[in-house]
């Protein structure tokens, strides 16, 4: 009478099922009224004699008062929402900038293709070193730029995806095959390449090898 409705017909088929030894335990958690009129939750825990005909007589075991366990659960559950939401927000709008720098990215690259006839036109009245620092700009300097722009946003948008990937705890399935550390060192230096110029970094790193595990993890 002081349990919920809702719990009620499961735990009953926990008895059953535990009595007839169709379970090897009996365990069950359920609501239970308070005297002060609250729901209290329950975990209850027993063990089973039987006599000779197979019938369970007697069942001795405790009832523990989880209901402070129950709420942290409940806040927690509420939390991971609540970062899920806020991640799957951020990573959509981290994506909105990345389209515009790859369109940009394009229009620039368009533009050095339709200017490098007029330049290459007036070559003849430029010197020897103005002319090498003009093909170096243009034929290695900027391309090169626009290639690093295109791997970092390809990268930014793949990280983005994974970001929100990885909030949703319990539901990513990973991915275990061999992986090139290598290939990953790589490819993750090559995101970083602009800032390791910048601050004149050295890297140095020897052989890796192959080794299993979930590639986007290990990136």
């Amino acid at each position: 009478a002081l349990m919920h409705p809702e719990d009620a017909a499961r735990c009953v088929q926990a008895y059953v099922q535990y009595a007839r030894k169709e379970t090897p335990a009996y365990l069950t958690e359920f609501r239970l009224r308070h005297k002060n009129g609250s729901w209290c939750w329950i975990l209850s825990r027993g063990v089973g004699l039987w006599n000779e005909s197979g019938f369970m007589y007697r069942m001795v075991g405790s009832h523990t008062d989880i209901t402070a366990q129950k709420e942290r659960e409940e806040e927690l559950r509420q939390l991971n929402a609540d970062m899920e939401g806020f991640t799957y927000i951020a990573s959509h709008d981290l994506r909105a900038p990345l389209v515009n720098m790859r369109g940009f990215a394009s229009e620039v690259r368009y533009a050095l293709d339709e200017v490098q006839p007029l330049i290459e036109k007036s070559y003849g009245t430029l010197g020897e070193e103005d002319r090498t620092k003009l093909d170096a700009v243009l034929k290695q300097e900027v391309p090169e730029s626009l290639g690093f722009i295109d791997a970092a946003v390809m990268r930014m948008d793949q990280l983005t995806s994974a970001i929100l990937d990885m909030s949703r705890i319990g539901r990513r399935e990973y991915r275990m095959e061999e992986v090139d550390a290598d290939a990953v060192v790589q490819r993750s230096l090559s995101v970083l390449a602009h800032e390791i110029a910048a601050k004149s970094i050295q890297i140095a790193c020897e052989p890796l090898g192959k080794v299993l595990t979930d590639p986007l993890v290990l990136e």
